[in-house]
């Protein structure tokens, strides 16, 4: 657990050594600022997160938008979760990535993404992580860019939001589905919606392939 950090050191294999002790390292992040003591140096080798299995900001997390994307190089994490996400008159507080850094280069492999939201949209600036099984969003989201998805390589989408997301069009489900020749699992709950074969969300719903409602 981590907590009161103002900056990341992302050269710095820091959690390397606690390997010799524990074999599965989860890392746990409050009331800390998630940005970097550089200005996104490609020259640089990124090693803090190298050695962790999975992490989790909690909502206590200060985000930026174009956050260094280079300091998730050559992970290898189970899970992945960004609790606290917000845009409201009470905070603003969302994460995007630079988008001058070549992601491809990245080599890191993600389990499962799990983003909270309250109130805010989700980008193709945020789904910067090619090689992703997983993406789970939860709570309340204004809006899914069209292409968000269009580069990664998904086999499930786990949406558990209220009903404006889905009145605001699935044409960002239809983009991963093409992306990834129609090969997801999508699992769909809508909070306070009663979803029946006479509702017209319902109709919308049975056109995509492979959905499933919950």
């Amino acid at each position: 657990m981590l907590i009161h950090i103002k900056s990341f050191a992302i050269h710095k294999p820091m959690f390397q050594p606690l390997k010799k002790f524990w074999k599965i390292l989860y890392l746990k992040i409050f009331h800390s600022k998630f940005q970097f003591d550089n200005n996104c140096d490609t020259n640089i080798d990124p090693k803090i997160f190298k050695s962790i299995d999975s992490i989790e900001f909690a909502f206590t997390v200060k985000y930026y938008t174009n956050t260094c994307p280079l300091i998730f190089t050559n992970t290898d994490l189970l899970y992945l979760k960004f609790h606290g996400l917000s845009s409201c008159f009470l905070k603003k507080n969302l994460i995007d990535f630079n988008q001058t850094i070549n992601v491809s280069n990245l080599n890191s492999t993600i389990g499962e993404i799990h983003l909270n939201f309250f109130k805010g949209s989700l980008t193709k600036k945020f789904v910067i992580f090619t090689n992703v099984s997983t993406i789970t969003i939860s709570g309340l989201i204004d809006y899914i860019e069209d292409s968000a998805f269009e580069l990664v390589n998904l086999k499930t989408i786990g949406i558990d939001v209220n009903k404006n997301l889905i009145t605001n069009g699935f044409a960002w489900l239809n983009r991963a589905f093409l992306t990834n020749s129609l090969n997801i699992f999508v699992l769909i709950k809508i909070q306070n919606k009663n979803l029946t074969n006479t509702n017209p969300v319902f109709e919308k719903l049975m056109l995509i392939n492979s959905l499933c409602l919950k």
